[in-house]
């Protein structure tokens, strides 16, 4: 099953609402679309309160107030309703991308550890061979220096066309009478020792070469690897701290919407009437309690966020007043 119908099936099975999966997958799990899909229908809640608390500070007739005041709310509870299903999508999606992050990190972590072995069983190949002293100097740089390989090949090479010349005069003074058998003799067998050394040199400062090789590409897969990871935890934090702030909002909105649905429950005026200021209390202290959780999203002034807070702070001190008002009333 592809990820956005997978998000789409847990939704369905932890929310009870069915959330398209094409949507989902179209829908990048990032701030802009929190303020899309979740900022825009929380404002549009913010208006239908706004709008009772109008209709409060504006009438004084108890019952007309109730009944215009009793569809605003089921307003407020339907928009909310859609900005928390969204927000559970994100927050799920989030958890789903963070999930990956985890594991891809986990995977490089085991990928680090394997580069390190290999590379320790290279450097043991490399014991005693012209590399060694390098790799010895040079345990804290990023990459080791080849270049005493290079150097050692070309020194075998060198030591090897020189026996070859030895031998070949060797060859020659066999050929002088009297003492000439004798010396190339001895001249020929020098150089053929010369040439197998050489031979095992060269042999030896090519392994070397490779083995450095495999060592300087290790080092550099590590580099890359150590990037990887520590982009990956920074996008781990980041996100820990985004889950955070997106599900305390989302619990808020739940207990709000809670809330907002003992309106439903009411069907006259008069049901509503005794309980109207007990619902408003509530109600502001959720609202509050939005408010803390929303402030952390606010960025800057010329934010969304931005707009949306210092409309939400508006509506709280228009309740607030008329509740107070209510309550007046009531004692009166």
């Amino acid at each position: 099953m592809d990820s956005p119908r997978l998000y789409s099936f847990l939704l369905t099975v932890i929310t009870g609402t069915v959330f398209p999966s094409h949507i989902l997958g179209a829908i990048p799990v990032t701030e802009n679309s929190f303020k899309q899909v979740v900022l825009q229908p929380f404002e549009d809640a913010i208006s239908s309160l706004t709008s009772v608390a109008e209709t409060l500070l504006n009438n004084h007739n108890l019952t007309q107030v109730i009944t215009n005041v009793r569809p605003l709310l089921e307003s407020t509870h339907k928009s909310l309703s859609k900005a928390e299903e969204a927000c559970t999508a994100l927050v799920i999606s989030l958890s789903a991308n963070m999930k990956q992050r985890y594991d891809k990190k986990n995977s490089l972590n085991k990928e680090e550890y394997s580069m390190k072995f290999r590379k320790y069983l290279y450097k043991e190949q490399l014991t005693g061979s012209p590399l060694q002293k390098s790799l010895a100097s040079k345990q804290q740089t990023t990459s080791i220096d080849l270049k005493n390989a290079t150097d050692a090949i070309d020194r075998a090479t060198k030591k090897w066309y020189e026996a070859l010349a030895e031998r070949k005069r060797g060859i020659g003074m066999a050929f002088i009478p009297f003492a000439g058998p004798i010396i190339g003799t001895n001249i020929i067998k020098k150089a053929k020792e010369d040439q197998k050394n050489a031979e095992k040199e060269l042999l030896d400062a090519r392994r070397a070469l490779k083995y450095g090789i495999e060592i300087r590409s290790i080092e550099e897969n590590l580099l890359a690897n150590r990037a990887q990871v520590q982009a990956l935890q920074q996008d781990l934090n980041s996100g820990t701290a985004l889950h955070t702030i997106w599900y305390k909002f989302k619990f808020y909105l739940s207990k709000c919407i809670s809330l907002l649905s003992t309106v439903a429950a009411k069907t006259s005026p008069e049901s509503m009437s005794p309980g109207l200021s007990e619902l408003l209390d509530g109600l502001l202290e959720v609202l509050n309690e939005i408010a803390g959780a929303f402030r952390p999203l606010v960025k800057g002034s010329s934010d969304y966020a931005f707009l949306i807070y210092g409309k939400l702070q508006t509506v709280i001190q228009k309740l607030e007043e008329a509740n107070r008002g209510l309550k007046k009333a009531a004692a009166s």
